[in-house]
């Protein structure tokens, strides 16, 4: 198993609580996902680091959904394409675009402390 993703907003425990306990009890997880929101999501990666993505909503469009499955494969993906890269770095500076058919989502991460 690589990606394990909550699809919930609204739970019985906290986002951030849910991704430390399931990136403690899997350890062999690349990434762990909650949403936190319709268009944000917080993202647990391989070796403890902690991402906070939100969706690009381009001026005059609806606001964006951000499925938490689909952004937690698009980034193993991405990360299994390279592993040696620095991934927290690489993502918060250039992002990610997650493409489903004719659409593509663009993805902004900042990193977050638990």
């Amino acid at each position: 198993m690589e990606v394990l993703a909550r699809t919930v907003v609204d739970a019985e425990v906290p986002p951030v609580e849910w991704v430390a306990r399931t990136a403690e009890r899997f350890p062999d997880l690349n990434v762990v996902v909650a949403p936190l929101d319709d268009d944000r999501c917080l993202l647990w990666l391989r070796g403890g680091h902690l991402l906070e993505a939100h969706a690009v909503r381009p001026w005059g469009t609806p606001r964006p959904h951000l499925d938490a499955l689909l952004l937690g494969s698009a980034v193993n993906l991405w990360w299994l394409a390279d592993p040696t890269r620095d991934a927290v770095r690489e993502l918060a500076a250039s992002g990610l675009g997650v493409r489903t058919g004719e659409r593509v989502l663009r993805v902004e991460f900042t990193e977050r402390r638990l």
